[in-house]
């Protein structure tokens, strides 16, 4: 899904927080996309699983980063460390009366038994007939909300506003979703499978 910009206006910046690396990247959108800038941090293999010492590292380097390497704007869309994110398959019964994305939400809440508050979000990939009847196929991302808020404030000292945080796997399918347009498109079965470097 694109981002619809007012005229004059430069698309978010798209920061990937990968495990060995952290990944820029911005894009101006139109007939034809135009790169605006794209950037690399490598995270040193010594501090890649503590959380607290990557997270320090990528603090310290990446506003500079961001700064020199042609990156225009202050408004930024995150996509946090994998190792922040739940994901979950799950099926909700249809009822009437019941939103399904309060039904995800508390199915995630109890399967995850998190203390903290998660931020959820889902999307219905089919439905499946059971004995009990009808369900409908959700898979649910959740992040802890004080994670996001960590992000948020991270970027706050930097000078740049989080505009959005999406899961990197929710991004990988939307980013597919130009080449499966057509209506023959809608019979087809596709597999994305994102092999990280972790």
């Amino acid at each position: 899904m694109g981002i619809r910009l007012l005229t004059g206006q430069v698309s978010p910046i798209v920061v990937d927080f990968g495990h060995a690396s952290v990944k820029v990247l911005q894009v101006n959108e139109g007939a034809t996309p135009e790169l605006v800038a794209a950037a690399e941090l490598p995270v040193p293999e010594g501090i890649r699983d503590d959380v607290e010492a990557r997270d320090a590292f990528v603090a310290e380097r990446l506003p500079a980063i961001l700064r020199t390497r042609g990156f225009k704007g202050r408004r930024v869309v995150v996509a946090p460390h994998a190792t922040s994110t739940f994901i979950e398959h799950l099926q909700v019964p249809s009822s009437e009366g019941l939103d399904p994305a309060e039904q995800v939400r508390l199915q995630m809440q109890s399967r995850l038994a998190r203390s903290g508050e998660l931020v959820i979000r889902s999307w219905q990939v089919g439905e499946v007939h059971r004995d009990e009847g009808l369900r409908h196929e959700h898979i649910g991302v959740a992040i802890e909300r004080r994670e996001v808020m960590k992000l948020v404030e991270m970027f706050r000292r930097a000078r740049l506003s989080v505009v959005g945080v999406h899961d990197g796997l929710g991004a990988m399918v939307r980013s597919f979703g130009h080449l499966h347009r057509r209506e023959s498109d809608q019979s087809r079965r596709t597999v994305y499978i994102d092999l990280g470097y972790g």
